[in-house]
């Protein structure tokens, strides 16, 4: 029962995120926030201040991971696996600790994602040809 409310929840939060952006162009976070701040009980609806305390704190050691580099690279580095239960999970690594499996599984893991990024890449070029009937110059041939 609990995750069909969740699911209905999670619909509702959607709809209104969705209505919320309606028209909106390119946009600052900032100013997406101030549309979003608009919306009766929107933040009220998603969390309660510890949850946004814990997300926050979260948010900080992702952001550290993330800016502490050695030579422009990422000291630390993420992947996503599946926990126990199924569930998609994103695991961090300092590579300081890396063994040659750590490094063989996180290069696999970027393959695959920098793949999905030239297909996402490839899907806006061909929106942009079918409505102006030009190509975006990008640095590899999109029909490939």
């Amino acid at each position: 029962m609990k995750n069909k409310i969740e699911k209905q929840l999670n619909e509702s939060i959607n709809e209104k995120f969705i209505n919320a952006m309606e028209g909106i162009e390119w946009a600052t976070i900032d100013e997406i926030m101030a549309r979003l701040d608009l919306i009766p009980n929107f933040w009220e609806s998603i969390a309660t201040i510890e949850e946004v305390k814990e997300q926050w704190r979260k948010q900080f050691a992702r952001q550290k991971m993330r800016s502490l580099k050695v030579d422009g690279m990422p000291l630390f580095a993420s992947i996503n696996t599946m926990d126990d239960e199924g569930e998609t999970q994103r695991v961090y690594k300092n590579e300081n600790s890396f063994s040659s499996e750590d490094y063989k599984t996180a290069s696999l893991y970027h393959s695959k994602t920098g793949v999905h990024h030239l297909q996402m890449s490839k899907y806006y070029a061909e929106g942009y040809e079918r409505l102006t009937d030009k190509q975006i110059d990008l640095p590899f041939d999109p029909k490939n």
